[in-house]
C-alpha cells in the first residue's frame, strides 16, 4: 500500500498506517474470495484459459502483490474518504475496527461481477505480462467507474 494523501483532509495517518499493516492480509482474502467465486464458472468453456491461469498461479503459491496495489489502495481510499464524510454515503463505518468490513464487503461486490472476477484473476495469474497490465488497467478503470471517480489517483502531496 502506498500511504498519501489522496484528497482534502485524508489526514488519519493512524488509519492509514492500519490499512498499510493490514494490506497483505488484505490481498490474501481478495485472491482467496476470487479463487471462491471462481468455482462457479470454472467448468464454462469461455473460462477455460483464466481457469488455467489460475490455476497455474495457484500451484506457484505466491504472487506479485504490485498487481493488485492500486486496486487496494483505491479501496483503502474509499474507505477513509467515507469516514471524513459519513453523511454522503449509506456505509457506516467505525474506524479501524470498520476496515476489514468494508474491505471484505467491496470486494465480495466486485468479485459478484463475472466481469470483474475475471480481470482481477487475469491481473493475479497472469502478473508481469501485457494481458496481466490490461487486466489491472481495465479493473481499475471499472472500480473507479464504481465510485465515480476519475483516472487521477495521484496522491496529494502535503503542502510544506
Amino acid at each position: 500500500m502506498i500511504i498519501g494523501k489522496y484528497f482534502k483532509d485524508d489526514e488519519d495517518e493512524v488509519l492509514m498506517l492500519y490499512q498499510h499493516d493490514c494490506y497483505y492480509d488484505s490481498l490474501r482474502r481478495w485472491i482467496k474470495l476470487a479463487g471462491e467465486c471462481h468455482c462457479q464458472y470454472h467448468r464454462l468453456p469461455e473460462w477455460e484459459d483464466i481457469s488455467r491461469q489460475w490455476d497455474m498461479f495457484r500451484e506457484r503459491g505466491y504472487h506479485d502483490h504490485r498487481c493488485i496495489q492500486a486496486h487496494h489502495d483505491l479501496i483503502a481510499k474509499r474507505f477513509r474518504m467515507i469516514q471524513k464524510n459519513p453523511d454522503l454515503f449509506f456505509w457506516i463505518v467505525h474506524g479501524k475496527n470498520g476496515w476489514f468490513d468494508f474491505f471484505n464487503s467491496e470486494i465480495a461486490k466486485f468479485m459478484k461481477d463475472p466481469e470483474m472476477l475475471r480481470l482481477f484473476m487475469t491481473a493475479v495469474a497472469c502478473a508481469n505480462t501485457k494481458a496481466g497490465y490490461d487486466a489491472e488497467d481495465e479493473l481499475l478503470d471499472k472500480m473507479r467507474e464504481s465510485y465515480g471517480v476519475g483516472k487521477c489517483c495521484i496522491p496529494v502531496v502535503p503542502e510544506s
